[in-house]
Formats: structure tokens, sequence, C-alpha cells
């Protein structure tokens, strides 16, 4: 009896590029640090200004500009999920109110 098993093609690069794995955590295209700063996790956000070790990560933002490097951060997690993320849903909120 053979099995087949259907493979799916990712097509959205948002999802192909936010998965946690090794390539995507060192070198993700959109992260613009070293890679001094990327191997040993130089953390830039305001909440671990200049600490090494934290190992941020390059996070899709809730925007759409035409630069596809434009919609992503590069930062911890707590900061994305506390300053980053509100701000944005924000935004949003403020210019879908004003429609």
């Amino acid at each position: 009896m053979k099995i087949f098993i259907k493979k799916e093609k990712i097509t959205d690069d948002n999802s192909r590029l936010y998965q946690d794995n090794f390539k995507n955590r060192f070198f993700h295209p959109y992260d613009s640090r070293s890679l001094i700063k990327r191997l040993f996790g130089y953390c830039n956000c305001p909440a671990h200004k200049r600490h090494w070790f934290v190992y941020p990560r390059t996070i899709p933002m809730n925007t759409r500009y035409q630069d596809k490097k434009d919609n992503w951060v590069t930062c911890c997690e707590d900061f994305y999920e506390d300053v980053v993320a509100p701000y944005w849903q924000d935004m949003w909120d403020t210019y879908y109110s004003s429609r």
C-alpha cells in the first residue's frame, strides 16, 4: 500500500520568513545587524539597550509598506508585544475610525 503525502508550498513570504528555525533566527534577510551582533544576540531595543545574549527576533509588523524590509522589526519578543504591536494596532484603529 502506497501513501502519498501532498507537499504544500508556502506562498506567503511572511509565514515563510517568520518560521522559527536556525536560518531565520540568525540569517534573516531583513535583519540589518552585523554577523557578530546576530551570533552573540545583541539587542538594540529600548528595554535591552546595548545588551548581549538576548537574541532578538526579526518579526513582521502589522504594516503593508511597498519596500518589504520596512514591514519587519528586529527586537526582543517582550518589546514587540508590549510596544510595537499595540502601537500599530492603535494606528490602524485610528485610521479605520476616521473613515
